[in-house]
């Protein structure tokens, strides 16, 4: 089993005891994606999120320092979203410049994938410009897009 594999099932079981809900409900509620940052006129340079990708299931390969995988979820307070990025999947460069102030700054809108909005029936379409707080854990970070 991989580290990717073992923190996501510490994340499924996470979920799962917080929604209280059976493991096959729990699979409808997070979503693998691609995460891009960077700005969307500046071609994914600079601060922020360029785009979300959503994507199946499988394993992860870094393509690009600036290109990393998360989980996708709705968020907690049931009206945005949250994204959980994994710290072994994060390269040096994004941690310097995004994750390292405990907040990522969102310079211009980024649309969410059709596939993330339906699937995990959000309420969100865009992600707004703004300063959005990371919350840090043991193995993952977790940034939270509400409304």
């Amino acid at each position: 089993m991989t580290s990717f594999n073992t923190a996501s099932d510490h994340l499924l079981h996470r979920l799962r005891d917080a929604a209280q809900a059976s493991p096959a409900s729990v699979k409808r509620l997070i979503l693998h994606c691609d995460v891009v940052f960077g700005s969307p006129s500046a071609r994914c340079q600079g601060t922020g999120i360029c785009k979300i990708i959503a994507r199946e299931e499988g394993p992860y390969r870094n393509r690009h320092c600036r290109h990393t995988v998360a989980f996708a979820s709705k968020g907690h307070s049931g009206a945005g979203l949250s994204l959980y990025f994994f710290r072994e999947h994060l390269c040096s460069n994004l941690m310097r410049l995004h994750f390292r102030h405990g907040y990522i700054h969102v310079e211009e809108s980024c649309r969410l994938p059709k596939k993330l909005v339906h699937q995990l029936d959000l309420n969100v379409q865009v992600i707004p410009p703004g300063q959005y707080r990371l919350e840090e854990s043991n193995c993952y970070y977790r940034l939270d897009f509400d409304e």
